[in-house]
């Protein structure tokens, strides 16, 4: 795919991390396995199935507190002082690296 679409529940934002999801749109529904984005390490981290079925991002409200991960990475946290672009930047980065990495390693 070369397009993802993503389902945030924002209750009680700010205060209160959002919880994002990745979300098949068009069949209003969870993605299975092979629409889900693949490639490298960062990416397969991220978008996994996990329990919670949010994105395994530090800033989730799930994966936050998930094995610490909001402690041991705090610059990518979420925060009152955040906005949902941080969240959809963090995102988009991860979908273009995995992008330019897989087209590097087609043209070499």
């Amino acid at each position: 795919a070369t397009e993802y679409g993503f389902r945030a529940d924002l209750t009680n934002y700010p205060g209160l991390a959002p919880e994002v999801k990745l979300w098949n749109l068009e069949e209003d529904r969870k993605p299975i396995a092979g629409e889900r984005p693949s490639g490298g390490k960062r990416v397969a981290e991220t978008f996994k199935d996990w329990g919670s079925g949010t994105v395994y991002r530090p800033w989730d409200r799930h994966t936050g507190p998930h094995n610490n991960n909001a402690v041991a990475k705090p610059h990518l946290a979420w925060s009152k002082d955040r906005d949902l672009a941080f969240i959809f930047e963090d995102l988009y980065g991860i979908l273009v690296s995995n992008g330019r990495k897989v087209a590097t390693r087609t043209a070499a």
